[in-house]
């Protein structure tokens, strides 16, 4: 009966040392899912900021776009201008020649310049 008994208390610390092993190793997978959801929840929020950053710089470079866009309108609008000011420019040299020769012509060939 001893021999029972003896053999009774082994098999109850090996099963206390059995549920001890069990219950560490349990805690420590906790830790480590924990360490791994927080290491995902930084990953998460990083690619947050990553993606904010990004639409801020696809904002801005639309915004520049614009003002490009609005330049070369502008710059478009300046050439169409002084090509159309050069154009009255020769328009009134040409009518300055031509009321210049009318008058010589009606003064008999004098020049008046």
């Amino acid at each position: 009966m001893s021999e029972k008994l003896e053999r009774f208390g082994e098999l109850s610390v090996e099963i206390t040392t059995l549920v001890e092993q069990a219950f560490i190793q349990c805690v420590e997978d906790q830790h480590t899912q924990d360490m791994c959801i927080a290491d995902l929840q930084a990953g998460i929020e990083g690619y947050r900021r990553l993606f904010d950053e990004h639409l801020r710089l696809v904002d801005m470079t639309h915004r520049q776009h614009i003002i490009a866009l609005q330049k070369q309108v502008e710059l478009e609008r300046r050439q169409r201008l002084r090509a159309e000011n050069e154009i009255l420019k020769a328009a009134r040299e040409i009518q300055g020649r031509r009321d210049r020769e009318t008058v010589n012509a009606s003064l008999g060939g004098m020049s008046i310049l």
